[in-house]
């Protein structure tokens, strides 16, 4: 979602600090969801050729690993879609918040997992469970493959499906069509992530239109540092394994 040369990793000094937080969140929040989305495909591929749960020392791991992932693409993805909100109009006369009303069903997602602890019977009347609905694709090729649906927890009633529509829908090989549902809300991963990176596209353009604009494309500050100062600890530091 982010590129190597992307305008956000080389933002110019002439910034102020609220403007340097708004869009290094933006970047932050696009990196973290790009990475999340690979992880929890791998995941999603692998629990889907667990066919016996208990008989895969992996697959609790697997699990969850994979609604880590899924929550902090919602996580991420809304803490953009919120930052979004406070750039200007860019030179096409409009603003990246004028994307985000597609992202709502996440923000939806957010408020039941957030709080969850204050929602308890609203959960229980949908018969949700705490982490929520994972849903998927797992085609083996163009035509063949599966569909999943994870139900993480104890399941103490009964649970109806419905096979969704497949007609004419794009799925990136081996893993697509990811959709997470909490309570009444779901929404699908996928169109998420598709939506937020027009978002970020649009915010990348109007830094680049502004940086040209005032004459700072040759005087980027490079993003991300790291210091390691050598220190000698002495007799002081109780060290215990390797933690």
């Amino acid at each position: 979602m982010i590129s190597i040369d992307s305008p956000l990793r080389r933002l110019p000094l002439g910034l102020d600090q609220r403007q340097f937080l708004i869009l290094d969140g933006i970047r932050h929040a696009a990196e973290i969801a790009g990475l999340a989305d690979t992880r929890l495909r791998e995941s999603l591929w692998a629990i889907a050729q667990t066919h016996e749960a208990g008989q895969n020392p992996e697959f609790s791991g697997q699990v969850t690993s994979a609604y880590l992932d899924a929550w902090a693409i919602v996580d991420a993805i809304d803490r953009l879609r919120s930052l979004a909100k406070l750039m200007p109009r860019n030179s096409e006369g409009t603003t990246p918040g004028d994307l985000l009303e597609d992202l709502k069903p996440i923000r939806d997602l957010r408020n039941v997992s957030d709080h969850l602890a204050q929602r308890l019977d609203y959960v229980v009347a949908k018969n949700a469970p705490a982490l929520g609905r994972l849903s998927w694709l797992a085609m083996n090729n163009d035509s063949q493959g599966s569909y999943c649906v994870l139900l993480p927890g104890t399941l103490l009633k009964t649970h109806k499906f419905r096979i969704p529509e497949f007609g004419g829908l794009k799925v990136r090989l081996p893993v697509g069509h990811i959709s997470l549902g909490a309570g009444e809300h779901e929404s699908s991963l996928c169109v998420a992530l598709e939506k937020a990176s027009a978002v970020v596209d649009s915010v990348e353009r109007g830094v680049r239109h502004a940086m040209e604009k005032l004459g700072l494309s040759s005087s980027p500050f490079q993003a991300d540092v790291m210091v390691s100062m050598e220190v000698d600890f002495g007799a002081h530091l109780l060290t215990q394994g390797t933690g």
